[in-house]
């Protein structure tokens, strides 16, 4: 027989599924390549990329995209020193174990990039605020204490003691009623120095109940109204000078118990007493970091702790370090009346919060 007449072996056709599985139909008559590599799927991939990292932006800085209100979201960046943490490991555990540098692949890379911008974003963000800025040269004519006293966690000794170790002169008590405040202040009244004591309980559980104490230095003041902040606002108005006006703030948490609308409104509430008022310095546990929407809105105020480059030093809770508790209570002033020397927060009492410090320097009127 003739070899040379005897026909090529061919390789038999792949079957249907598989050739249909590797084209696109996008108009009768034309078929384009979905292949890896292929115009299509380089599209689609970089739409897959730029959703990723957006969603991976959005965890790190909620408020860009409307979403600091947003349940999960609002968690999650009130405890950016975990979230920074956790993304950092995550990103260093994808990196040995998917080795995208080796092994190129776009879901590998994409996952490493994903949890690198959500730990690098935090740790960024939170080394820009700071948690160790070093005080400002000066003599403080204000120091102001907000120290939530977890509704009996804290004594009237205890107050006392933090209050004269601390010179305070404005002290704002969340969550401390009127028999405790009115106590300390006869503690301190004792050891040489007055204070007036200004309450309020907005509803009738004891959480509510706010008090401040207003050293006898700064004049008298007299309690004004306010409007509904959940947990009880106290607001005190120079009665015969010209002193600032005094606010201690109290606000809702974030929980399914209050309402997330009813807290952000109830945050929002807490800062238009400082931002609607030309020289007021308003302290307090806000239940909100400089991240969720509300407390940005600030007008001419400043955070005092961010002002003084401690803005990440947490607060709440008290049992974890600064940089891993959330920083819920602050210190709001006008930095046109009060200059920030230097903010602290420290463990007083049985609280599951810390106290923050704030001194300040008035400035000179122009």
């Amino acid at each position: 027989m003739d070899r040379s007449r005897r026909p090529a072996l061919r390789p038999p056709p792949p079957p249907a599924c598989d050739r249909e599985r590797d084209v696109v139909t996008t108009e009768p008559g034309r078929r384009t390549s979905s292949r890896p590599g292929s115009p299509t799927w380089r599209v689609v991939r970089a739409v897959i990329a730029a959703l990723g990292l957006l969603a991976a932006a959005a965890v790190v800085w909620p408020a860009l995209f409307g979403l600091s209100t947003t349940p999960g979201f609002l968690h999650l960046v009130s405890f950016r020193g975990p979230v920074a943490a956790a993304g950092l490991v995550a990103a260093g555990v994808a990196a040995v174990f998917l080795n995208p540098w080796r092994r190129p692949s776009f879901w590998r890379t994409l996952i490493v990039a994903m949890v690198l911008v959500v730990g690098l974003g935090n740790a960024g963000t939170m080394l820009v605020r700071g948690w160790a800025g070093s005080p400002v040269a000066g003599s403080a004519d204000l120091v102001v204490v907000s120290y939530n006293t977890e509704v009996g966690g804290t004594t009237a000794d205890e107050i006392a003691a933090l209050v004269r170790a601390r010179g305070a002169d404005m002290v704002s008590l969340p969550e401390t009623s009127e028999a405790t405040a009115r106590r300390a202040a006869e503690l301190l009244a004792a050891g040489g120095r007055g204070y007036q004591v200004l309450h309020t309980q907005e509803r009738r559980d004891d959480t509510s109940s706010t008090s401040l104490l207003v050293a006898d230095s700064l004049g008298v003041y007299a309690l004004a109204a306010t409007p509904s902040t959940v947990l009880g606002t106290v607001r005190a108005e120079p009665v015969g000078h010209d002193g600032p006006t005094l606010v201690a703030v109290h606000t809702g948490a974030p929980v399914p118990a209050i309402g997330y609308d009813r807290w952000a409104q109830a945050v929002a509430t807490g800062v238009a007493q400082a931002r609607d008022t030309p020289n007021a310095i308003v302290a307090g546990d806000f239940n909100a970091t400089m991240d969720h929407a509300p407390m940005r809105d600030l007008g001419d105020y400043v955070d005092a702790a961010t002002e003084a480059g401690r803005g990440a030093e947490g607060t709440w809770p008290s049992t974890f370090p600064v940089l891993v508790a959330a920083p819920i209570d602050h210190v709001l002033v006008n930095p046109a009346h009060y200059r920030v020397l230097s903010t602290q927060t420290v463990v007083a009492g049985g609280s599951d919060h810390r106290a923050l410090i704030a001194r300040l320097a008035a400035v000179p009127a122009s």
